[in-house]
C-alpha cells in the first residue's frame, strides 16, 4: 500500500448498513481546502472491538509527491512527500 492508495480509501463512501431498514445510507470524507502543508500520521496499532491493541506490521510506501483533489473548483494539489 502507499499513501495515495490510503488518501483514495479514506475518502472512499463508506455504506451503513445498520442506518435505516429498506435504505441505502452511505458517508463520505472529504477535503473541501486542501491546506499548504498538509500533515499525515500513519498508525502504528489498531483495536479490537475489546480494545486490544494490535501492532501494525505492513509496509506503507511513501513516494515523492502526492496529488489530492478537494471539492473545491480547482485542479487537485501536487504536495511533495517527505519522512
Amino acid at each position: 500500500d502507499s499513501v495515495s492508495e490510503a488518501m483514495k480509501r479514506f475518502s472512499a463512501p463508506e455504506y451503513l448498513d445498520d442506518y435505516a431498514p429498506n435504505c441505502v445510507a452511505s458517508k463520505t470524507v472529504q477535503i473541501e481546502e486542501a491546506p499548504l502543508v498538509l500533515v499525515i500520521q500513519l498508525l502504528r496499532f489498531s483495536y479490537t472491538h475489546t480494545g486490544h491493541s494490535i501492532k501494525l506490521t505492513k509496509k506503507c510506501e511513501i513516494l515523492d509527491h502526492l496529488d489530492v483533489e478537494t471539492t473545491a473548483s480547482g485542479p487537485p494539489l501536487d504536495y511533495e512527500l517527505f519522512a
